[in-house]
């Protein structure tokens, strides 16, 4: 043994004790003083630890297990705490979305996937609020929603009606603008009824200041472009004299027709009126499939290119129900044209297969039909015995009577007749949609 470092030396005492500082550095507790110590390399503050590394929390909090506020399944934070979202990409409380795709973030708050979820499905079906808060856009297609609470539509397409006021009005208030033909609401309706025949629907006696007051529940799809009504055609205006060509300026028939009607109809409902009389023309004008012989002695319009006038007056009152309308029935004064034979005699049948057309091109309703007497005191106060019988013929037929009435002429009624002969349309549509007393 070399001098010196003999057992129990002072050198064996000093090498001996150094030799155990280091040894003893190195055996120290690891949860205490090794690489795991704080600001190590997987400790408490480390690379795995709270405030370092990936995540405030980390992979691996410290204490242990899943994070808080980590990338585990039971996320409270999402992704990162103040990380990739606030809310996070997963934002859970046991794994199952509380925010949807992001709290706050995402697709939509209020309109997502899922906004304020439970459990990853939506609260209100597809998203609260529909598509978006609002809808697809607020006050756009809808208000309240592509759904409002999910699933179906408050209010329809819309809300108010076809439009608030607007053009339809029965069921769900539903409107695509706001200030349109009629009133929104539920349990108003937008009653359409078609004008149909030739001069005596068409009118043009001369009017009185009653004739011209207005009355805003009653509106008339133009019949032609008109300067001095400013109407145009195929638009809906409040309806005044003429409500046919525009050269007439003068009542017919659904002038009063319309506003007898009116005091009969619930509050909230609209009377729409669609002219489609044209002066002089037969019968056959009006039948469907068919040209009239006398095709190019009349004018159909806007701009004569009907073959038939029935094709038409389908336009017309198709646009009318597109607008949101029901069609309530059709008033009708024709048979001057077709008094003598052989026109008289097929007359019957050919107004009975127009009325069936229109029903079945028109949704298959049997609205009421109404026809008009003819001038006894002029040339043709025979036809009325067949105007009579319509009503044995055609389902939901009824007749408006001439009887007392005056004419102008041999054909036309003067202007208290028109007024008279309208007012009776009334209260015949009126009796036939059950609204009397």
């Amino acid at each position: 043994m070399t001098r010196g470092l003999e057992v129990g030396s002072p050198r064996w005492r000093v090498l001996t004790a150094l030799l155990c500082f280091t040894v003893a550095g190195c055996a120290t507790d690891p949860q205490q003083q090794s690489n795991q110590s704080a600001g190590g390399n997987g400790a408490v503050g480390g690379s795995l630890a709270a405030g370092g590394g990936p995540a405030t929390g980390g992979n691996l909090s410290g204490d242990g297990g899943a994070p808080t506020g980590g990338f585990g399944a039971t996320a409270t934070g999402g992704a990162l705490t103040g990380g990739a979202s606030s809310g996070g990409v997963t934002v859970t409380t046991g794994g199952l979305p509380t925010g949807g795709a992001s709290s706050g973030g995402g697709f939509v708050t209020g309109g997502g996937p899922t906004s304020g979820g439970n459990g990853g499905s939506p609260t209100g079906g597809v998203s609260t609020g529909g598509l978006a808060t609002g809808g697809i856009t607020t006050g756009g297609v809808s208000t309240g929603g592509t759904a409002t609470g999910g699933g179906s539509p408050t209010g329809g397409i819309g809300t108010g009606g076809l439009s608030a006021g607007g053009v339809a009005t029965d069921g769900g208030g539903g409107g695509a603008e706001t200030g349109g033909v009629g009133t929104g609401g539920a349990g108003n309706r937008f009653r359409v009824y078609l004008l149909i025949g030739q001069s005596n629907m068409a009118g043009g006696a001369d009017t009185e200041p009653g004739d011209l007051v207005e009355d805003p529940r009653i509106r008339v799809l133009g019949y032609d472009d008109c300067a001095q009504t400013g109407r145009v055609y195929n638009e809906w205006d409040t309806a005044s004299p003429p409500l046919h060509a525009c050269w007439s300026n003068g009542i017919g028939p659904g002038d009063h027709f319309a506003k007898t009607l009116s005091e009969a109809l619930p509050g909230g409902d609209t009377i729409g009126l669609v002219p489609c009389a044209i002066p002089g023309v037969d019968l056959d004008f009006f039948v469907k499939g068919v040209v009239s012989a006398r095709r190019n002695e009349f004018t159909i319009p806007p701009d004569n290119h009907w073959d038939s006038a029935y094709d038409w007056v389908i336009e017309r009152a198709q646009l009318a129900q597109n607008a949101g309308g029901v069609i309530d029935g059709v008033i009708f004064h024709q048979g001057e044209s077709d008094s003598s034979e052989p026109n008289r005699s097929l007359w019957m049948d050919k107004v009975k297969g127009m009325v069936e057309d229109l029903r079945a091109d028109l949704g298959g309703e049997p609205f009421p039909f109404v026809a008009g007497e003819l001038l006894y005191s002029g040339c043709c106060g025979t036809m009325n015995t067949i105007v009579n019988q319509l009503p044995d013929h055609i389902p939901n037929t009824y007749v408006a009577s001439a009887a007392g009435l005056n004419g102008v002429d041999q054909y036309h009624f003067d202007a208290p007749g028109v007024r008279t002969i309208g007012r009776r349309y009334g209260e015949a549509m009126i009796g036939a949609l059950g609204l009397g007393p």
